[in-house]
């Protein structure tokens, strides 16, 4: 999750993209070891619907919006400012080491 409330911080898109508004009704968890869901069911739903709305933030951007710089804040409260092209690369990587760490997990 916070990846993509990274994301949604472009300097385009103001109140943020469209495809994110459900970001809201999510869980957000305030560290990064903080269980979100108690069961499995909880979680797979939510993934599906997180799924979707980063596909709906991949067909909403275009390619100008990739040559902007980003800056935002990391849970330490350090400032970075990237190529917006290298988040979502970044992002894209970051949850696939993450899935494979709950597939170890779930029976």
């Amino acid at each position: 999750m916070f990846w993509v409330s990274h994301l949604n911080q472009h300097p385009s898109y103001p109140s943020g993209f469209e495809a994110l508004t459900s970001l809201k009704d999510f869980p957000a968890p305030a560290t990064l070891n903080q269980i979100l869901y108690d069961d499995k069911q909880d979680f797979s739903a939510n993934r599906q619907n997180l799924d979707q709305m980063i596909i709906r933030f991949i067909e909403e951007s275009d390619e100008s919006d990739y040559l902007k710089n980003l800056s935002y804040r990391n849970t330490k409260n350090k400032i970075f400012s990237k190529s917006f092209w290298m988040l979502p690369q970044h992002f894209f990587n970051h949850q696939t080491h993450h899935r494979g760490q709950v597939t170890t997990f779930i029976d």
